[in-house]
């Protein structure tokens, strides 16, 4: 089993190698493959800048840097020569690579409980809360309003306003968050608006509310539960274009095809 699971992971990164015309979508795609087999997307920084030192002494580059960080930089540069020179030799020794880096995604993966991903928190003011599950069974966070201006209250109606809830968060790669309603306050016709959360967003998570029917109102106080997030891990699916789909017995018939009893 383990062996068969090294060789699907290594016709990975051999795909991951030949898309790839760059340095830069080179590392994205590993970075990706890194987060699907559960490890932090950075495992594979160190190899990189072994690599890259092999790069500078073999084309004799050393003068194109004085320390990791800018050979990376210099690397996922497409018109830098070490971008073009990383390339050369990756093919070159595109064997070797590819078990170096089976090695690392592979290795730490069966006995390390540590790399799995985690959402990450950051408070952007001391007193915002942390989203957090009402109960153990709970698929979704709690989410907070932080409204410390109009006397820590806002009047929601019928037009969508924006809620702040205090804090930012970053979504491991490969995954995503959604903002959704609470049913309870659904109930009362208080809806929030369907959100997403990008694993590259790093701003203030901010919930749309507005009310149902005309001439409605409700009072949203600062600390009040308002929506919750829930996390979901991507089906990254190719996009292909296509002239025709298979067929099926519904076919193209949509909104109320198929009744309402």
């Amino acid at each position: 089993m383990v062996e068969k699971s090294k060789q699907r992971l290594a016709e990975r990164v051999v795909q991951a190698i030949s898309a790839s015309t760059t340095m830069v979508e080179l590392w994205e795609r590993l970075e990706e493959l890194a987060v699907g087999c559960g490890q932090p997307a950075d495992i594979l920084n160190g190899w990189l800048d072994g690599f890259l030192e092999k790069v500078s002494s073999e084309y004799g580059l050393e003068e194109e840097h004085s320390d990791s960080d800018t050979m990376r930089d210099l690397a996922q540069d497409p018109g830098e020569p070490v971008s073009e020179a990383a390339m050369e030799l990756l093919l070159e020794e595109r064997q070797e690579v590819v078990g170096e880096i089976v090695a690392i995604l592979h290795g730490p993966q069966e006995n390390n409980a540590s790399s799995t991903p985690t959402l990450k928190i950051k408070k952007l003011h001391t007193d915002a809360r942390v989203p957090q599950r009402a109960t153990e069974g709970a698929t979704g966070l709690d989410l907070f309003a932080y409204i410390k201006e109009e006397g820590g209250r806002v009047i929601l109606d019928e037009k969508p306003k924006l809620v702040g809830t205090g804090i930012a968060i970053e979504v491991p790669k490969a995954y995503d968050v959604q903002i959704r309603p609470r049913s309870g306050l659904s109930s009362k016709g208080i809806m929030v608006a369907l959100g997403t959360v990008d694993s590259d967003y790093r701003g203030e998570v901010m919930v749309t509310m507005y009310t149902l029917g005309p001439n409605s109102r409700f009072e949203v106080k600062h600390g009040d539960r308002i929506a919750q997030l829930v996390v979901g891990k991507l089906a990254d699916l190719p996009i292909e274009e296509a002239e025709d789909l298979s067929r099926t017995e519904r076919g193209p018939q949509g909104h109320g095809s198929t009744g309402i009893a």
